[in-house]
């Protein structure tokens, strides 16, 4: 999935949702969230 603003992004799932944060970069991170991998990658596009 793409965000145009990684941390806060990051800081909703873990801290409120409470997934775990399983790998991070520059530039993505990615969460376990039960058997699936979420992956949430920088973009510069505005996303509603």
């Amino acid at each position: 999935m793409f965000t145009n603003d990684l941390e806060k992004t990051k800081s909703f799932y873990t801290t409120i949702l409470a997934f775990e944060l399983i790998e991070e970069t520059d530039n993505q991170f990615s969460l376990q969230v039960g058997w699936t991998r979420l992956t949430f990658v920088k973009s510069n596009e505005e996303y509603i």
